[in-house]
């Protein structure tokens, strides 16, 4: 009988082996518990999803050089304060987080949801009630949270009907120029590397190039910006990759 450790490894070849070309869905696990230890990111995997498993410690910077769909809180509430972690992600990141917790008590589901995550499992868990919260949850996200447009100055995104403006104009973007756009605008005052945006955009086997990246920012530029030789809103963080500018109205 295989363990749980051959167990992930069939499946994440299998999964690897079957989506080139797809872009999976990003989950950061923060744990606890030892990566093989961990059912809950042999479920993730098993599921078809792209898992990274951390440890509290390493929060802030994997979050950044990960830039997942989604966070799962998978912590032992005697170790490690699931609100003192929430409030670090809530303070430099939009993304949705999700706590997986033993603990039934009233008063740390409310304390969780308010620190800010999206939402709350308790243990025991069904494996399908994890996946869908999980999807519920990047749905959600990528729809701008909310049908209101994000305004930036005289630039407002509408991320629900994929409807772009800059004044009274309505611009024509291409579905790749909209998936960079909304990539920048849910990330702001943050740099994006190459290798991020290449990821996001195209997916992590994608075999194309930086100027690729910068041939579709040049794009965007010359369609959002008043003058795209001195943009406002994308600017670029030399030898490293852009930065969006702005806070919504």
């Amino acid at each position: 009988m295989c363990s749980l450790r051959d167990q992930r490894r069939i499946c994440k070849k299998v999964w690897r082996m079957g989506s080139s070309g797809l872009i999976s869905k990003k989950v950061i696990l923060i744990t606890s518990f030892s990566s093989f230890e961990s059912e809950v990111e042999f479920e993730i995997y098993a599921a078809g999803w792209d898992v990274l498993s951390i440890s509290p410690k390493r929060v802030i910077d994997e979050t950044y050089h990960f830039l997942p769909d989604v966070v799962l809180l998978d912590l032992d509430p005697h170790e490690h304060e699931t609100v003192h972690i929430l409030n670090s992600l809530r303070a430099s990141y939009t993304v949705p987080i999700i706590v997986l917790s033993p603990s039934h008590d009233e008063n740390t589901v409310v304390e969780s949801l308010r620190a800010g995550a999206f939402d709350y499992i308790r243990k025991p868990y069904y494996r399908e009630e994890m996946l869908l919260r999980l999807q519920k949850s990047i749905s959600y996200s990528r729809t701008g949270h909310s049908d209101k447009a994000l305004v930036f100055g005289d630039l407002s995104v509408s991320l629900i009907d994929r409807r772009v403006r800059v004044g009274e104009k309505l611009l024509n973007l291409s579905k790749t120029e909209f998936s960079l756009l909304k990539l920048f605008v849910l990330n702001p005052e943050l740099t994006l590397s190459y290798d991020q945006i290449l990821g996001k955009i195209w997916g992590e086997k994608s075999v194309r190039h930086i100027q690729y990246v910068r041939a579709y920012v040049c794009m965007l530029r010359k369609k959002i910006e008043i003058d795209p030789d001195h943009p406002r809103y994308i600017l670029t963080d030399s030898g490293t990759g852009y930065r969006f500018i702005g806070s919504t109205c």
